[in-house]
């Protein structure tokens, strides 16, 4: 559909366990769009390696004497 600038093609995928062929959108690059499933997933392993980083920076501050806890605000 080159008015919308939008194709449909087939990508490898699992729905319920199950290895099959799928439909999806993509754009004129060629770039498929995400479920909403997919994009939940992803959003959620940012978040998790956000966490992980925040931990890794308060443990840092705490071996340097630092209470991350009682930082001063910028303002």
């Amino acid at each position: 559909m080159p008015e919308v600038t939008l194709g449909i093609g087939r990508y490898q995928g699992v729905i319920g366990g199950i290895s099959q062929q799928l439909l999806s959108w993509y754009d004129k690059s060629g770039n498929r769009y995400l479920t909403s499933d997919e994009l939940a997933q992803l959003e959620r392993t940012r978040a998790e390696q956000e966490r992980t980083r925040a931990e890794h920076l308060a443990q840092y501050l705490i071996s340097l004497g630092i209470d991350p806890n009682n930082l001063p605000s910028d303002s």
